[in-house]
């Protein structure tokens, strides 16, 4: 009873050092000057506005169609960021929706002027710490670039580890989940990208600590806490299935596993770490946002 309470006091000072390392990033990230974003910004902008909302990838492919709508919401949100109300802006999150004209000019008037017309503080929106600082540097279409190649190291890694675990066939398990899934569709929109990034930042953690209850229950912490801040709502169950799914089958190799009951328990663990540092993310927001 000690241990489980010891684990308990853990996972909350885990939660609270990771959500408030969080929120000191996006704070970082509000700081940034809106003259050294907004040319990308623009750039991105009307890049979007030549492209249908719902543009395809491979023409008539469905399954390859790009959420350009979510990214011209995205952008627009951090066009709204303001470094001279950093906090504020950074939790009341507003954008302009560009009305008929759609959510990529809304990012184009917004930027020369235009105020925000319609609010979204319900979510964090937390990949803004991220992506502010690059629209510093590269526009959407490099940020694409970025994120694909942050995908292939990730996973790369992950293979790697597996491989010299002795775990080849995990490893090809994994690579084949990832073209069942057409994955090299993903990072044409950063809203889809999110969550791998996380899962590939996130999973060779778990195969790290695969023996380690305890580190395993902390990393669904981190993990919940995490995707909630970064994400909102896509895929976000990859990014504790997949790395469970991963120590399950690599436990199951050395024999390691309990009884079903047991493996049934410990997912239970889990999952539960991961929902509440999930509702407790998005339960902060709101109490931040009403108390402003």
């Amino acid at each position: 009873m000690k241990q489980e309470w010891m684990t308990v006091f853990k996972s909350v000072v885990t939660y609270a050092l990771t959500l408030g390392s969080l929120i000191f990033l996006l704070y970082l990230s509000a700081l940034v000057p809106e003259a050294a974003i907004y040319p990308n910004l623009e750039s991105s902008a009307l890049a979007l506005l030549e492209e249908d909302p719902k543009a395809m990838v491979v023409e008539n492919s469905y399954h390859s169609m790009k959420d350009n709508y979510a990214d011209a919401v995205l952008l627009g949100v951090i066009a709204n960021v303001s470094s001279e109300a950093p906090y504020y802006t950074m939790i009341i999150t507003r954008y302009y929706d560009g009305e008929e004209y759609g959510e990529a000019y809304g990012v184009y008037a917004r930027i020369h002027g235009t105020p925000s017309n319609t609010d979204y503080t319900r979510y964090w929106h937390g990949s803004m710490a991220v992506l502010r600082p690059l629209l510093a540097v590269t526009d959407l279409d490099g940020i694409k670039v970025v994120t694909a190649v942050t995908m292939i190291l990730c996973y790369g890694l992950l293979c790697v580890m597996l491989v010299r675990k002795k775990m080849v066939p995990l490893a090809v398990m994994f690579l084949l989940s990832l073209l069942s899934v057409q994955v090299w569709y993903v990072p044409h929109s950063v809203e889809f990208a999110i969550t791998f990034v996380i899962m590939g930042v996130i999973t060779p953690l778990y195969v790290r600590f695969y023996k380690e209850d305890d580190k395993l229950i902390l990393l669904s912490v981190i993990s919940g806490c995490v995707t909630a801040f970064a994400d909102f709502l896509t895929t976000e169950t990859i990014t504790l299935l997949v790395p469970l799914l991963l120590v399950y089958g690599m436990r199951e190799e050395e024999g390691l596993n309990k009884s079903f009951r047991g493996n049934v328990f410990h997912l239970i663990k889990n999952g539960a770490a991961y929902l509440v540092a999930y509702a407790m993310t998005f339960v902060t927001k709101w109490c931040l946002a009403g108390s402003l």
